[in-house]
Protein backbone atom coordinates (compact mmCIF):
# COMPACT_ATOMS: atom_id res chain seq x y z
CA UNK A 1 0.00 0.00 0.00
CA UNK A 2 1.49 3.22 -0.83
CA UNK A 3 0.24 6.82 0.33
CA UNK A 4 2.24 10.40 -1.36
CA UNK A 5 5.36 11.53 0.72
CA UNK A 6 3.07 14.17 1.65
CA UNK A 7 0.21 12.31 2.97
CA UNK A 8 2.08 10.02 4.70
CA UNK A 9 4.94 12.40 6.69
CA UNK A 10 1.90 14.24 7.84
CA UNK A 11 0.50 11.40 9.30
CA UNK A 12 4.20 10.30 10.67
CA UNK A 13 3.68 14.20 12.39
CA UNK A 14 0.12 13.47 14.03
CA UNK A 15 1.26 10.37 15.16
CA UNK A 16 4.17 12.27 17.02
CA UNK A 17 6.32 9.24 15.31
CA UNK A 18 10.00 10.64 16.07
CA UNK A 19 13.20 9.36 14.90
CA UNK A 20 16.09 9.47 17.07
CA UNK A 21 18.74 9.65 14.42
CA UNK A 22 21.84 12.06 15.35
CA UNK A 23 24.98 11.05 12.94
CA UNK A 24 25.35 13.92 10.22
CA UNK A 25 27.69 13.79 7.94
CA UNK A 26 26.40 15.71 4.81
CA UNK A 27 23.25 16.29 5.81
CA UNK A 28 20.89 14.66 3.60
CA UNK A 29 21.16 11.19 4.63
CA UNK A 30 17.83 11.23 6.25
CA UNK A 31 16.25 11.35 2.91
CA UNK A 32 17.77 8.08 2.20
CA UNK A 33 15.23 6.67 4.28
CA UNK A 34 12.65 7.30 1.71
CA UNK A 35 12.76 4.88 -1.11
CA UNK A 36 11.16 5.59 -4.74
CA UNK A 37 13.66 8.91 -5.28
CA UNK A 38 16.18 8.73 -7.77
CA UNK A 39 19.59 9.20 -7.98
CA UNK A 40 21.67 12.18 -9.70
CA UNK A 41 24.79 11.46 -11.09
CA UNK A 42 27.08 14.40 -11.80
CA UNK A 43 29.35 13.50 -14.55
CA UNK A 44 32.03 15.32 -17.35
CA UNK A 45 29.20 16.09 -19.46
CA UNK A 46 26.12 17.17 -17.85
CA UNK A 47 23.63 15.38 -15.02
CA UNK A 48 22.12 12.36 -15.43
CA UNK A 49 18.50 11.39 -13.60
CA UNK A 50 18.55 7.65 -12.91
CA UNK A 51 15.32 5.54 -11.76
CA UNK A 52 17.14 2.70 -9.65
CA UNK A 53 14.12 0.65 -9.48
CA UNK A 54 14.19 0.35 -13.65
CA UNK A 55 17.66 0.75 -13.96
CA UNK A 56 17.44 3.24 -16.68
CA UNK A 57 18.61 6.86 -17.25
CA UNK A 58 15.04 9.43 -17.11
CA UNK A 59 16.53 12.26 -17.60
CA UNK A 60 19.28 14.49 -18.54
CA UNK A 61 20.69 17.81 -17.98
CA UNK A 62 23.35 19.36 -20.14
CA UNK A 63 25.28 22.38 -21.26
CA UNK A 64 28.18 23.93 -22.17
CA UNK A 65 27.61 26.27 -19.34
CA UNK A 66 28.21 23.39 -16.88
CA UNK A 67 31.26 22.01 -15.47
CA UNK A 68 33.55 19.28 -16.54
CA UNK A 69 34.29 17.96 -12.66
CA UNK A 70 31.97 18.46 -9.60
CA UNK A 71 32.91 18.61 -5.92
CA UNK A 72 30.76 17.26 -3.11
CA UNK A 73 26.63 18.24 -2.95
CA UNK A 74 23.47 17.53 -1.19
CA UNK A 75 19.98 17.70 -1.80
CA UNK A 76 17.80 19.86 0.60
CA UNK A 77 14.15 21.41 1.10
CA UNK A 78 13.64 25.03 2.23
CA UNK A 79 11.17 25.74 4.91
CA UNK A 80 9.79 28.94 5.45
CA UNK A 81 8.84 29.06 8.81
CA UNK A 82 11.57 29.10 12.21
CA UNK A 83 14.05 25.41 11.87
CA UNK A 84 16.32 26.16 14.65
CA UNK A 85 14.61 25.06 17.79
CA UNK A 86 14.51 21.04 16.86
CA UNK A 87 17.58 18.95 17.48
CA UNK A 88 15.91 16.15 15.56
CA UNK A 89 14.31 18.18 12.97
CA UNK A 90 14.61 15.64 9.75
CA UNK A 91 11.16 14.03 10.33
CA UNK A 92 9.58 17.53 11.78
CA UNK A 93 10.68 18.57 8.02
CA UNK A 94 9.52 15.82 6.30
CA UNK A 95 6.51 15.77 7.76
CA UNK A 96 5.90 19.61 7.05
CA UNK A 97 3.62 20.87 4.48
CA UNK A 98 5.43 22.66 2.08
CA UNK A 99 4.58 26.21 1.16
CA UNK A 100 5.58 26.12 -1.73
CA UNK A 101 5.69 23.93 -4.57
CA UNK A 102 9.56 24.55 -5.79
CA UNK A 103 11.45 24.25 -2.62
CA UNK A 104 13.67 21.28 -3.56
CA UNK A 105 17.10 21.57 -4.50
CA UNK A 106 20.45 20.56 -5.16
CA UNK A 107 23.21 22.54 -3.87
CA UNK A 108 26.86 21.11 -5.42
CA UNK A 109 30.39 22.44 -5.87
CA UNK A 110 31.86 22.87 -9.30
CA UNK A 111 34.76 21.20 -9.50
CA UNK A 112 36.66 23.58 -11.69
CA UNK A 113 38.19 26.87 -10.24
CA UNK A 114 39.04 30.23 -11.74
CA UNK A 115 42.14 31.43 -12.97
CA UNK A 116 44.28 34.01 -10.61
CA UNK A 117 42.48 37.48 -11.05
CA UNK A 118 45.21 39.40 -12.50
CA UNK A 119 45.44 42.57 -10.01
CA UNK A 120 44.15 40.45 -6.74
CA UNK A 121 45.34 36.72 -7.46
CA UNK A 122 42.09 36.26 -6.34
CA UNK A 123 40.49 32.45 -7.19
CA UNK A 124 36.88 31.47 -7.22
CA UNK A 125 34.71 28.74 -7.64
CA UNK A 126 31.01 27.84 -7.48
CA UNK A 127 27.82 26.72 -6.05
CA UNK A 128 25.56 25.55 -8.50
CA UNK A 129 21.96 24.79 -7.62
CA UNK A 130 19.71 22.56 -9.34
CA UNK A 131 15.62 22.57 -8.97
CA UNK A 132 14.98 18.85 -8.20
CA UNK A 133 11.37 19.70 -9.27
CA UNK A 134 11.85 20.89 -12.61
CA UNK A 135 15.06 19.21 -12.98
CA UNK A 136 16.82 22.46 -14.08
CA UNK A 137 19.90 24.70 -13.27
CA UNK A 138 18.27 27.19 -11.04
CA UNK A 139 21.04 29.55 -10.32
CA UNK A 140 24.97 30.06 -9.70
CA UNK A 141 26.89 31.37 -6.35
CA UNK A 142 30.27 32.44 -6.67
CA UNK A 143 32.60 31.63 -3.45
CA UNK A 144 35.89 30.85 -2.89
CA UNK A 145 38.47 28.76 -4.81
CA UNK A 146 38.47 24.89 -4.73
CA UNK A 147 35.45 24.04 -2.54
CA UNK A 148 35.57 20.79 -1.73
CA UNK A 149 33.59 19.74 1.29
CA UNK A 150 29.85 20.87 1.53
CA UNK A 151 27.06 20.32 4.28
CA UNK A 152 23.49 20.57 4.41
CA UNK A 153 22.58 22.28 7.79
CA UNK A 154 19.24 21.35 7.10
CA UNK A 155 18.10 22.90 10.91
CA UNK A 156 19.07 26.19 9.99
CA UNK A 157 18.55 26.10 5.84
CA UNK A 158 21.95 26.39 5.56
CA UNK A 159 24.21 25.48 3.21
CA UNK A 160 27.80 25.28 4.31
CA UNK A 161 30.78 24.84 1.65
CA UNK A 162 34.94 25.17 2.67
CA UNK A 163 37.43 26.47 0.31
CA UNK A 164 40.34 24.54 0.68
CA UNK A 165 42.30 28.10 -0.96
CA UNK A 166 40.79 30.55 1.46
CA UNK A 167 39.97 28.35 4.66
CA UNK A 168 36.90 29.77 4.75
CA UNK A 169 32.96 28.37 4.86
CA UNK A 170 30.69 29.99 2.28
CA UNK A 171 27.49 29.66 3.70
CA UNK A 172 23.62 30.34 1.37
CA UNK A 173 20.47 30.56 3.31
CA UNK A 174 17.96 28.76 1.25
CA UNK A 175 15.96 32.02 1.35
CA UNK A 176 18.20 33.66 -1.06
CA UNK A 177 19.96 31.15 -4.00
CA UNK A 178 21.58 34.10 -5.94
CA UNK A 179 24.45 34.84 -3.30
CA UNK A 180 26.19 33.29 -0.14
CA UNK A 181 25.04 35.05 2.85
CA UNK A 182 28.10 37.46 2.64
CA UNK A 183 29.59 36.18 6.52
CA UNK A 184 32.53 33.42 5.89
CA UNK A 185 33.95 30.84 9.03
CA UNK A 186 37.91 31.14 8.79
CA UNK A 187 39.24 27.89 10.17
CA UNK A 188 42.79 28.54 10.14
CA UNK A 189 45.56 30.29 11.60
CA UNK A 190 48.77 30.78 9.38
CA UNK A 191 48.39 28.30 6.69
CA UNK A 192 44.48 27.96 4.81
CA UNK A 193 44.38 24.23 3.75
CA UNK A 194 42.01 21.27 3.08
CA UNK A 195 39.27 20.30 5.60
CA UNK A 196 35.86 19.49 6.95
CA UNK A 197 32.98 20.35 9.30
CA UNK A 198 31.11 18.11 11.94
CA UNK A 199 27.71 19.65 12.87
CA UNK A 200 25.27 17.21 15.14
CA UNK A 201 21.69 17.04 15.43
CA UNK A 202 22.03 16.09 19.14
CA UNK A 203 20.72 18.21 21.75
CA UNK A 204 23.95 17.83 23.86
CA UNK A 205 26.26 19.73 21.26
CA UNK A 206 23.71 22.64 20.52
CA UNK A 207 25.16 25.30 18.22
CA UNK A 208 28.81 23.80 18.86
CA UNK A 209 30.12 22.41 16.01
CA UNK A 210 34.01 21.63 14.78
CA UNK A 211 35.87 21.61 12.13
CA UNK A 212 39.75 20.39 10.79
CA UNK A 213 42.16 21.96 8.64
CA UNK A 214 45.20 19.46 7.08
CA UNK A 215 47.88 21.95 7.56
CA UNK A 216 48.06 22.85 11.04
CA UNK A 217 47.79 20.55 14.39
CA UNK A 218 44.01 22.25 15.89
CA UNK A 219 40.73 21.21 16.39
CA UNK A 220 38.55 23.90 15.48
CA UNK A 221 35.28 24.94 17.42
CA UNK A 222 32.94 26.90 15.36
CA UNK A 223 29.57 28.63 16.72
CA UNK A 224 27.02 27.93 14.18
CA UNK A 225 24.84 30.65 15.20
CA UNK A 226 26.75 33.37 15.11
CA UNK A 227 29.05 31.80 12.38
CA UNK A 228 32.12 32.14 14.14
CA UNK A 229 34.76 30.56 15.33
CA UNK A 230 35.26 30.55 19.01
CA UNK A 231 37.75 28.14 20.34
CA UNK A 232 41.03 26.05 18.98
CA UNK A 233 42.62 23.17 20.46
CA UNK A 234 45.94 22.83 19.43
CA UNK A 235 47.11 18.93 20.24
CA UNK A 236 50.82 19.61 19.16
CA UNK A 237 52.46 18.89 23.02
CA UNK A 238 49.49 15.52 22.75
CA UNK A 239 50.83 13.78 19.83
CA UNK A 240 54.70 13.35 18.81
CA UNK A 241 55.88 16.34 16.74
CA UNK A 242 56.96 14.19 13.67
CA UNK A 243 53.11 12.99 13.11
CA UNK A 244 49.33 14.33 12.80
CA UNK A 245 50.37 17.51 11.10
CA UNK A 246 46.82 18.05 10.92
CA UNK A 247 43.51 16.81 11.13
CA UNK A 248 40.78 15.69 8.41
CA UNK A 249 37.85 13.36 8.76
CA UNK A 250 35.99 13.67 11.84
CA UNK A 251 33.22 12.14 13.58
CA UNK A 252 31.32 12.50 16.86
CA UNK A 253 29.93 10.08 19.12
CA UNK A 254 26.98 11.42 20.38
CA UNK A 255 26.64 8.45 23.47
CA UNK A 256 30.41 9.39 24.99
CA UNK A 257 30.44 13.28 23.88
CA UNK A 258 33.46 12.45 22.02
CA UNK A 259 35.32 13.70 18.63
CA UNK A 260 37.25 11.35 16.68
CA UNK A 261 39.54 13.06 14.09
CA UNK A 262 41.64 11.64 11.27
CA UNK A 263 45.40 12.47 11.33
CA UNK A 264 46.76 13.99 7.88
CA UNK A 265 49.74 12.50 6.84
CA UNK A 266 49.72 9.59 9.55
CA UNK A 267 49.40 9.45 12.68
CA UNK A 268 46.18 7.33 13.29
CA UNK A 269 42.97 8.45 15.30
CA UNK A 270 42.76 11.91 17.66
CA UNK A 271 39.88 11.36 20.20
CA UNK A 272 38.77 14.44 21.97
CA UNK A 273 36.09 15.03 24.66
CA UNK A 274 34.13 18.03 24.25
CA UNK A 275 31.57 17.54 27.20
CA UNK A 276 30.85 20.27 29.19
CA UNK A 277 31.59 22.95 26.67
CA UNK A 278 35.04 21.82 26.40
CA UNK A 279 37.74 20.58 24.57
CA UNK A 280 40.05 17.89 26.47
CA UNK A 281 42.86 15.59 24.51
CA UNK A 282 42.04 11.96 25.44
CA UNK A 283 44.23 9.69 23.08
CA UNK A 284 45.83 8.52 20.00
CA UNK A 285 44.57 5.71 17.85
CA UNK A 286 47.80 5.45 16.83
CA UNK A 287 47.48 2.02 14.46
CA UNK A 288 43.51 2.99 12.69
CA UNK A 289 43.26 5.65 10.37
CA UNK A 290 40.58 6.39 7.63
CA UNK A 291 37.63 8.15 7.20
CA UNK A 292 35.11 8.22 10.03
CA UNK A 293 31.38 7.86 10.97
CA UNK A 294 28.93 7.45 13.53
CA UNK A 295 26.45 4.26 12.72
CA UNK A 296 22.47 6.14 12.65
CA UNK A 297 21.83 4.95 16.23
CA UNK A 298 25.20 5.90 17.47
CA UNK A 299 25.80 2.53 19.07
CA UNK A 300 29.76 2.42 17.15
CA UNK A 301 32.13 4.96 15.32
CA UNK A 302 33.74 3.01 12.20
CA UNK A 303 36.66 4.01 10.25
CA UNK A 304 36.96 2.59 6.81
CA UNK A 305 40.71 2.63 6.27
CA UNK A 306 41.21 2.58 2.87
CA UNK A 307 44.97 3.22 2.71
CA UNK A 308 45.72 -0.31 4.58
CA UNK A 309 42.43 -2.44 3.28
CA UNK A 310 41.08 -2.33 6.95
CA UNK A 311 37.46 -1.53 8.56
CA UNK A 312 37.35 -0.24 12.23
CA UNK A 313 34.84 -0.19 14.93
CA UNK A 314 34.93 1.90 17.66
CA UNK A 315 32.70 1.49 20.96
CA UNK A 316 31.96 3.56 23.70
CA UNK A 317 32.82 3.27 26.99
CA UNK A 318 31.51 6.09 28.64
CA UNK A 319 32.62 9.94 28.73
CA UNK A 320 36.38 10.56 29.56
CA UNK A 321 37.06 6.58 28.56
CA UNK A 322 38.72 5.96 25.00
CA UNK A 323 36.39 3.99 22.64
CA UNK A 324 37.28 0.52 22.73
CA UNK A 325 38.35 -1.27 19.11
CA UNK A 326 35.38 -3.88 19.11
CA UNK A 327 36.10 -5.19 15.84
CA UNK A 328 38.61 -5.04 12.88
CA UNK A 329 38.57 -6.20 9.66
CA UNK A 330 40.83 -6.80 6.40
CA UNK A 331 38.68 -5.58 3.36
CA UNK A 332 41.54 -5.94 0.73
CA UNK A 333 40.90 -3.28 -2.40
CA UNK A 334 40.94 -0.39 -0.70
CA UNK A 335 37.36 -0.04 0.78
CA UNK A 336 35.91 3.42 0.11
CA UNK A 337 33.43 5.53 2.39
CA UNK A 338 30.62 3.56 4.03
CA UNK A 339 26.42 3.97 3.60
CA UNK A 340 24.21 2.65 6.36
CA UNK A 341 21.28 0.27 5.89
CA UNK A 342 19.33 -0.69 8.82
CA UNK A 343 18.45 -4.34 9.08
CA UNK A 344 16.25 -5.42 11.97
CA UNK A 345 15.86 -2.82 14.82
CA UNK A 346 19.29 -2.62 16.10
CA UNK A 347 21.56 -3.43 13.29
CA UNK A 348 23.04 -1.93 10.53
CA UNK A 349 24.48 -3.49 7.05
CA UNK A 350 27.46 -1.09 6.34
CA UNK A 351 28.22 -1.07 2.46
CA UNK A 352 31.48 0.71 0.74
CA UNK A 353 32.81 0.68 -3.01
CA UNK A 354 36.19 -0.59 -3.62
CA UNK A 355 38.65 1.72 -5.07
CA UNK A 356 41.21 -0.36 -6.31
CA UNK A 357 43.51 0.03 -9.06
CA UNK A 358 41.01 -1.57 -12.11
CA UNK A 359 44.09 -2.19 -14.63
CA UNK A 360 43.97 -6.16 -15.30
CA UNK A 361 47.79 -6.75 -14.24
CA UNK A 362 47.84 -3.99 -11.26
CA UNK A 363 45.07 -5.22 -9.41
CA UNK A 364 46.11 -5.57 -6.01
CA UNK A 365 49.49 -4.99 -6.68
CA UNK A 366 50.24 -1.35 -7.26
CA UNK A 367 48.28 1.93 -6.49
CA UNK A 368 48.73 5.16 -4.45
CA UNK A 369 47.93 3.36 -1.64
CA UNK A 370 49.26 -0.22 -1.25
CA UNK A 371 52.19 1.12 -3.12
CA UNK A 372 53.99 0.76 -6.52
CA UNK A 373 57.57 1.67 -6.21
CA UNK A 374 59.59 -1.06 -4.90
CA UNK A 375 60.07 -3.78 -8.12
CA UNK A 376 62.09 -7.08 -7.05
CA UNK A 377 61.64 -9.09 -10.06
CA UNK A 378 60.44 -9.56 -13.61
CA UNK A 379 57.01 -10.54 -11.75
CA UNK A 380 56.67 -7.09 -10.25
CA UNK A 381 57.70 -5.51 -13.75
CA UNK A 382 54.94 -7.48 -15.34
CA UNK A 383 52.77 -6.20 -12.90
CA UNK A 384 53.27 -2.68 -13.43
CA UNK A 385 55.62 -2.02 -10.37
CA UNK A 386 57.85 0.85 -10.51
CA UNK A 387 61.78 0.46 -9.56
CA UNK A 388 62.96 4.03 -8.52
CA UNK A 389 66.38 5.14 -8.20
CA UNK A 390 67.82 5.38 -4.32
CA UNK A 391 68.79 8.67 -5.21
CA UNK A 392 66.19 10.45 -5.87
CA UNK A 393 62.92 7.94 -5.06
CA UNK A 394 61.05 10.19 -6.84
CA UNK A 395 62.63 9.54 -10.02
CA UNK A 396 62.65 6.08 -11.97
CA UNK A 397 66.04 4.17 -12.12
CA UNK A 398 68.22 4.98 -15.29
CA UNK A 399 71.38 3.60 -16.77
CA UNK A 400 74.31 4.79 -18.13
CA UNK A 401 75.58 3.49 -21.22
CA UNK A 402 79.47 1.99 -20.51
CA UNK A 403 78.93 2.89 -16.75
CA UNK A 404 80.02 1.67 -13.62
CA UNK A 405 76.46 0.87 -12.79
CA UNK A 406 75.89 -0.74 -16.07
CA UNK A 407 78.73 -2.74 -15.83
CA UNK A 408 77.46 -4.12 -12.28
CA UNK A 409 74.01 -4.76 -13.90
CA UNK A 410 76.02 -7.02 -16.99
CA UNK A 411 78.02 -8.96 -14.69
CA UNK A 412 76.17 -9.09 -11.40
CA UNK A 413 73.32 -12.18 -10.79
CA UNK A 414 70.57 -9.30 -10.51
CA UNK A 415 69.46 -10.34 -7.05
CA UNK A 416 70.65 -7.25 -5.39
CA UNK A 417 69.99 -3.50 -4.62
CA UNK A 418 69.64 -1.10 -6.69
CA UNK A 419 68.79 -3.36 -9.58
CA UNK A 420 67.62 -6.68 -8.27
CA UNK A 421 65.60 -8.56 -11.14
CA UNK A 422 63.72 -5.61 -12.45
CA UNK A 423 66.15 -4.11 -14.50
CA UNK A 424 66.66 -6.77 -16.94
CA UNK A 425 65.56 -4.71 -20.17
CA UNK A 426 68.77 -2.59 -19.43
CA UNK A 427 70.92 -5.63 -20.24
CA UNK A 428 69.85 -5.01 -24.08
CA UNK A 429 71.40 -2.99 -25.66
CA UNK A 430 68.86 -1.76 -28.06
CA UNK A 431 66.68 -0.50 -24.82
CA UNK A 432 69.22 2.69 -24.31
CA UNK A 433 68.29 5.94 -26.07
CA UNK A 434 70.39 8.65 -25.95
CA UNK A 435 73.37 6.68 -24.33
CA UNK A 436 69.70 5.71 -21.55
CA UNK A 437 68.11 3.23 -20.27
CA UNK A 438 64.93 2.92 -17.97
CA UNK A 439 64.55 0.03 -16.08
CA UNK A 440 60.47 0.19 -15.90
CA UNK A 441 59.55 2.76 -18.28
CA UNK A 442 55.91 0.68 -18.85
CA UNK A 443 55.29 0.99 -14.79
CA UNK A 444 52.89 2.40 -13.01
CA UNK A 445 50.54 5.13 -14.24
CA UNK A 446 53.03 5.27 -17.60
CA UNK A 447 51.44 1.73 -18.55
CA UNK A 448 50.65 1.86 -22.05
CA UNK A 449 48.02 -0.83 -22.01
CA UNK A 450 45.27 0.25 -19.30
CA UNK A 451 42.68 -2.52 -19.88
CA UNK A 452 40.82 -2.84 -17.24
CA UNK A 453 38.15 -4.74 -15.38
CA UNK A 454 35.95 -4.88 -12.23
CA UNK A 455 35.73 -8.77 -12.06
CA UNK A 456 37.13 -9.11 -9.09
CA UNK A 457 36.45 -5.68 -7.63
CA UNK A 458 32.90 -4.29 -6.82
CA UNK A 459 31.61 -3.15 -2.99
CA UNK A 460 31.83 -4.79 0.34
CA UNK A 461 29.26 -5.08 2.60
CA UNK A 462 29.54 -5.85 6.52
CA UNK A 463 26.76 -6.92 9.08
CA UNK A 464 28.07 -4.80 11.99
CA UNK A 465 26.31 -7.15 14.37
CA UNK A 466 27.66 -10.08 13.08
CA UNK A 467 31.22 -8.57 12.51
CA UNK A 468 31.31 -8.08 16.21
CA UNK A 469 29.79 -11.53 17.05
CA UNK A 470 32.26 -13.30 14.27
CA UNK A 471 29.51 -14.66 12.52
CA UNK A 472 29.52 -16.58 9.62
CA UNK A 473 29.25 -14.62 6.78
CA UNK A 474 29.52 -11.11 8.30
CA UNK A 475 31.41 -9.81 5.41
CA UNK A 476 30.15 -9.99 1.86
CA UNK A 477 32.29 -9.20 -1.46
CA UNK A 478 30.03 -8.01 -4.21
CA UNK A 479 32.53 -8.25 -7.40
CA UNK A 480 31.79 -6.82 -10.29
CA UNK A 481 30.01 -4.01 -9.13
CA UNK A 482 32.23 -1.61 -11.12
CA UNK A 483 35.78 0.23 -10.52
CA UNK A 484 37.05 3.57 -11.09
CA UNK A 485 40.10 5.01 -12.81
CA UNK A 486 42.78 5.46 -10.67
CA UNK A 487 44.40 9.06 -10.43
CA UNK A 488 47.14 9.97 -12.20
CA UNK A 489 50.40 11.41 -9.78
CA UNK A 490 50.50 14.67 -8.48
CA UNK A 491 53.55 15.35 -10.73
CA UNK A 492 56.25 15.03 -8.33
CA UNK A 493 56.78 11.59 -8.74
CA UNK A 494 57.32 9.69 -11.82
CA UNK A 495 54.76 7.98 -13.62
CA UNK A 496 52.97 7.45 -9.82
CA UNK A 497 49.48 7.46 -8.68
CA UNK A 498 47.46 10.18 -6.99
CA UNK A 499 44.62 9.42 -4.24
CA UNK A 500 41.62 7.91 -5.64
CA UNK A 501 38.04 8.44 -4.77
CA UNK A 502 34.70 6.32 -5.75
CA UNK A 503 31.79 8.50 -3.97
CA UNK A 504 28.41 6.86 -3.71
CA UNK A 505 25.14 7.58 -2.04
CA UNK A 506 21.89 5.88 -0.41
CA UNK A 507 18.69 6.02 -1.41
CA UNK A 508 16.15 3.59 0.07
CA UNK A 509 17.60 0.11 -0.04
CA UNK A 510 20.06 0.65 -2.83
CA UNK A 511 23.68 2.43 -2.29
CA UNK A 512 24.65 3.78 -5.66
CA UNK A 513 28.21 4.70 -6.79
CA UNK A 514 30.20 6.21 -9.56
CA UNK A 515 32.68 3.78 -12.05
CA UNK A 516 34.43 3.99 -14.86
CA UNK A 517 34.70 0.70 -15.56
CA UNK A 518 33.47 -1.49 -17.66
CA UNK A 519 32.34 1.59 -18.53
CA UNK A 520 31.05 5.25 -17.03
CA UNK A 521 28.14 4.41 -15.22
CA UNK A 522 26.20 4.24 -11.88
CA UNK A 523 26.42 1.04 -10.42
CA UNK A 524 23.56 0.38 -8.20
CA UNK A 525 24.06 -2.45 -4.91
CA UNK A 526 20.74 -3.52 -3.13
CA UNK A 527 21.66 -3.20 0.34
CA UNK A 528 18.72 -5.52 1.45
CA UNK A 529 20.04 -8.28 -0.22
CA UNK A 530 23.99 -7.47 -0.22
CA UNK A 531 23.76 -8.04 -4.41
CA UNK A 532 24.41 -6.11 -7.21
CA UNK A 533 21.23 -4.77 -9.49
CA UNK A 534 22.24 -3.74 -12.03
CA UNK A 535 25.03 -0.62 -14.17
CA UNK A 536 23.20 1.94 -15.65
CA UNK A 537 25.21 3.50 -18.61
CA UNK A 538 25.68 7.75 -18.17
CA UNK A 539 27.37 9.77 -21.01
CA UNK A 540 30.00 11.16 -19.44
CA UNK A 541 32.32 9.91 -16.69
CA UNK A 542 30.81 10.82 -13.02
CA UNK A 543 32.20 12.40 -10.05
CA UNK A 544 29.18 12.44 -7.73
CA UNK A 545 25.92 10.61 -7.14
CA UNK A 546 23.19 11.95 -4.73
CA UNK A 547 19.94 10.96 -4.18
CA UNK A 548 16.82 13.15 -4.23
CA UNK A 549 13.44 11.46 -2.30
CA UNK A 550 10.11 11.14 -4.29
CA UNK A 551 8.17 14.15 -4.68
CA UNK A 552 4.47 14.18 -4.09
CA UNK A 553 3.64 14.11 -7.70
CA UNK A 554 5.58 10.36 -8.10
CA UNK A 555 3.34 7.54 -8.56
CA UNK A 556 3.91 3.46 -7.78
CA UNK A 557 4.93 2.81 -11.37
CA UNK A 558 7.81 5.27 -11.14
CA UNK A 559 9.16 4.15 -6.82
CA UNK A 560 6.57 5.68 -4.91
CA UNK A 561 7.11 5.98 -1.17
CA UNK A 562 6.21 2.44 0.13
CA UNK A 563 5.32 2.06 3.75
CA UNK A 564 7.63 -0.99 3.10
CA UNK A 565 10.85 1.24 3.22
CA UNK A 566 13.27 0.63 5.96
CA UNK A 567 12.43 4.39 7.32
CA UNK A 568 9.56 2.90 8.52
CA UNK A 569 10.89 -0.59 9.19
CA UNK A 570 13.34 0.39 11.73
CA UNK A 571 13.68 3.72 12.83
CA UNK A 572 9.82 5.17 14.25
CA UNK A 573 8.42 4.34 17.61
CA UNK A 574 4.65 3.27 17.91
CA UNK A 575 5.72 0.77 14.55
CA UNK A 576 2.48 -1.41 15.87
CA UNK A 577 0.57 1.27 15.81
CA UNK A 578 1.17 2.56 12.39
CA UNK A 579 1.19 -0.90 11.07
CA UNK A 580 -2.44 -1.06 12.50
CA UNK A 581 -3.77 2.03 10.65
CA UNK A 582 -2.50 1.06 7.39
CA UNK A 583 -3.63 -3.02 7.31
Amino acid sequence: MNFSRQALFSLLAGSALVCNTQAVLYGDEQYGDIEGGRFWAFHGNGVAVVNPETCAVEDTIDGDDLPERWYDGVYMEYHNHDVSESRHDHVRKLAHEHEDEHNHYILINSGLSSDPDPVTGEVTSEILVFDTDTRSLASRIEGGGRMVHSYGVHNRNEFWSHSDLDGMFYIVHLSDLNDHIGETVTKFEDTPSHGKLLWSESSKLGNRAFATGTSEKILWEVNMETRTDVRKYNYANDVPEDVCRGLHAIAYSSQSEHIFAECSGGGGILEFNVANDNIEFLYRHADQTGSLYETPDGKYVVATNKSNNKMHVFKPEGNGVQHAIEAEVTLDGNPSTVSFYPKGSDNFIACMPQVENPIENQSFKCDYYDGCNDARSEEDVNAGVCLYDPADNSKLLRITKDSDEEQALQTGTGETAPYYNACNRCKVDDNFENGECICTPNCGSCQSDKSSSDSDIGSYCVDLNGLISESAGAITHIPGAGAVNTSGGYGSTECGYGRTYRTHKRGGKYDASVANVPDDSIVIVDMSTQTMKCHVKIDGAPSRVLYVPPNNNENDESGALSLNSSFFKYSLVFVGMLASMVF
